[in-house]
């Protein structure tokens, strides 16, 4: 069957080579934002290093180039380093009659659907594509295996506030689960960290403090004759042996198997949740650079993080959006002092 985008990707490829020198191991295409002309963009931006020109210009090259030797291009177009290009109504044409050949085309689940088509999908920043999500390559850089990786460490560090919540009803303390979470979660902030290697290496470390806490929190119970609770999902959730099962995971853990179980309306709500303590953990940190910490505000991520593994209402989940926000003014009020000794 033919394939638009693995066509058109093939044809950059090839132009990207005569002109530049350079073979691409791996690009990625988004569809172009609806104030442009265009039907799929290219981001020069990751590019430049090898262009050695500036975005407009590697742009313009590259674009000429495709309108020269692919059949796909009808025109381009070069907004700030982004290449949109146009499909050419011929290549529309192919693959609508090969698609009407494809029984019940059209009727894929939105798992099926991000899951097969399209790789990742990150909507945690206002500049998302189409304002709706980033599905194939994030507007930031993001590729979509940073995006499943980022996915998967703030899925661990709810594992961690699993246990640290629990043990610290049994007044059990854990320093490295506290800073774990925060330095997790800041991680995984727009444009801080999209080295694969240093996600791997933090969801490795994650899981051992996890597993920590946890045989903490077993030998609490057991000094106090208290029954342990029996949990599930991130609290159990067993690392792989090797990098590739482990992303493997990622991809099985991400937002996107979320949005049609337990659907768009909650996960969306969680998210909120998640983005708002992401940005709260950007400001505990710098605080705990500077030397100042609360430890209701660990206790606070343990709470929300173990919150957010549970079954909620939309009440529920507005309710504890508003307490993040509530929770992040103590938060900024840490940071504050540290920058201004007050």
């Amino acid at each position: 069957m033919f394939n638009l985008i693995d066509k058109l990707t093939s044809d950059i490829k090839k132009s990207f080579k005569v002109v530049f020198d350079h073979e691409l191991v791996d690009i990625s295409l988004q569809p172009t934002r609806k104030e442009f002309a265009g039907h799929y963009t290219l981001v020069m931006f990751p590019y430049l290093k090898i262009t050695r020109r500036s975005p407009e210009e590697s742009g313009e090259e590259l674009g000429k180039k495709l309108l020269e030797e692919s059949t796909l291009i009808s025109s381009y177009n070069v907004v700030k380093g982004f290449l949109n290009l146009e499909i050419a109504d011929s290549a529309w044409i192919k693959v609508l009659n090969e698609l009407k050949e494809i029984p019940n085309y059209g009727f894929m689940s939105l798992k099926e659907l991000y899951r097969k088509e399209q790789g990742m999908f990150c909507y945690q920043c206002e500049q998302t594509a189409k304002g709706t999500g980033c599905d194939r390559f994030g507007v930031c850089g993001k590729d979509p295996e940073t995006a499943v990786l980022q996915d998967l460490l703030v899925y661990v560090a709810k594992g961690v506030s699993n246990w640290a919540f629990r043990a610290r009803k049994l007044g059990v303390l854990n320093r490295d689960a506290d800073i774990f979470v925060i330095e997790a979660l800041f991680t995984t902030v727009t444009n801080v960290n999209f080295d694969s290697d240093t996600l791997i290496n933090l969801i490795r470390t994650g899981t051992k403090i996890r597993n920590s806490i946890r045989d903490l929190y077993l030998s609490a119970c057991e000094e106090k004759g208290v029954e342990p609770e029996e949990l599930s999902g991130p609290a159990v959730w067993e690392i792989p042996a090797n990098e590739s099962e482990i992303k493997n995971e990622a991809a099985k853990l991400s937002i996107a198997e979320r949005l049609e179980d337990p659907g768009k309306d909650i996960t969306g709500l969680e998210e909120l949740i998640t983005y708002g303590l992401k940005g709260s953990a950007s400001y505990a940190d710098h605080a705990l650079i500077l030397g100042f910490e609360d430890d209701d505000v660990y206790s606070f991520f343990h709470e929300s993080l173990d919150f957010l593994t549970r079954k909620n209402t939309v009440g529920d989940l507005f309710a504890m959006a508003l307490m993040v926000g509530e929770k992040n003014l103590r938060v900024m009020e840490l940071l504050d002092s540290a920058n201004t000794g007050i």
